[in-house]
């Protein structure tokens, strides 16, 4: 019995050893179809980004021209500086995100995490800050819900309220 069980080992693995090719075949190209999604994802939402830094950059320009053009303040003057360096630094970034695909970003960060990983650790952390802080702000204000929610109040219905003058 020791002698036949080897035949039919191997039976069975040529019996499904095509099976589990295609299981394969498939893995991959689903595996390859959710990076492609991610990455065209990635790709929109790189393009929003740099098109939203430009305009903050622009922004940042036009309020210290209008600073410099309606004040001669030394203050004003430096707040007026500081925004075109400010406008300077912000197309910085947003022609950095521009000149580089996905991948490329993704290796630069990585990069980053192995180099520093303390500040990138503190970055993700005041990212994921910045970002809770933005879901809440933009959550509809019905969405919350307190100590009186609906469940601890009592609404009266008409079937509940009692309409009769003898008290009962």
């Amino acid at each position: 019995s020791t002698s036949q069980a080897p035949p039919v080992v191997t039976q069975v693995r040529e019996a499904v050893a095509p099976a589990v090719q295609q299981a394969q075949e498939k893995t991959g190209q689903l595996l390859s179809q959710a990076q492609q999604q991610a990455v065209s994802r990635l790709d929109e939402q790189k393009a929003n980004a740099v098109g939203g830094l430009g305009a903050v950059a622009e922004t940042l320009r036009q309020t210290g021209q209008q600073l410099r053009d309606n004040d001669q303040g030394v203050i004003t003057q430096y707040v007026s500086q500081y925004s075109e360096t400010a406008a300077n630094q912000v197309e910085k970034v947003s022609s950095y995100l521009g000149e580089r695909d996905v991948n490329q970003l993704i290796g630069d960060v990585e990069s980053f995490a192995r180099r520093e990983p303390t500040l990138f650790i503190a970055g993700a952390f005041l990212l994921g800050l910045a970002g809770a802080r933005f879901l809440r702000a933009s959550a509809p204000p019905n969405s919350t819900t307190g100590s009186m929610g609906s469940s601890s109040t009592a609404l009266a219905t008409p079937a509940s309220i009692n309409t009769s003058w003898d008290g009962s």
